[in-house]
């Protein structure tokens, strides 16, 4: 997959490239910026793996002047962010099981599920959330949702 997207919103889109590693499990992710003439590599990064049986996902959320990307998988996640020419971490995201019972954490602070929730959509508030899922073009998923080809010249 390869997407073009102002992740910093200065006018200039940043290249997302991202690619089978182990099918249906891992896939990484790359950013490059132009800076000073030049594209430079700003992340390398195994992409965000939900859990479920299409996985992984490519998952952005874009605001009017921020945009996140979704890293991490099951219990653990990071939503990540340009800034500087740097991709930072920008909140954590952590369900911590034990024994039955889940504890939720938004940077380090514990809530309940539903102040979780409560945190997390103040957090994401008025931003459009992008999601691609990868599915092979030989999967029975392929038929629900056909792959698209992209033709370079």
């Amino acid at each position: 997959m390869v997407k073009l997207i102002d992740l910093d919103f200065d006018g200039t889109d940043e290249l997302f490239c991202s690619w089978t590693v182990t099918q249906y499990a891992r896939y990484m992710n790359e950013i490059y910026q132009w800076q000073n003439g030049t594209a430079v590599r700003i992340l390398q990064e195994t992409g965000a793996n939900r859990g479920t049986s299409v996985q992984p996902v490519a998952i952005f959320y874009v605001g009017e002047d921020k945009a996140y990307i979704l890293y991490g998988h099951e219990y653990r996640y990071e939503y990540k962010s340009l800034v500087d020419g740097e991709m930072v971490t920008a909140a954590t995201l952590v369900a911590d099981v034990e024994g039955g019972d889940i504890t939720f954490y938004f940077n380090q602070v514990p809530y309940s599920q539903d102040e979780f929730q409560e945190v997390l959509n103040a957090f994401l508030k008025d931003m459009e959330c992008l999601q691609y899922s990868y599915i092979p073009v030989d999967s029975p998923l392929a038929q629900e949702f056909p792959p698209v080809s992209i033709e370079m010249i």
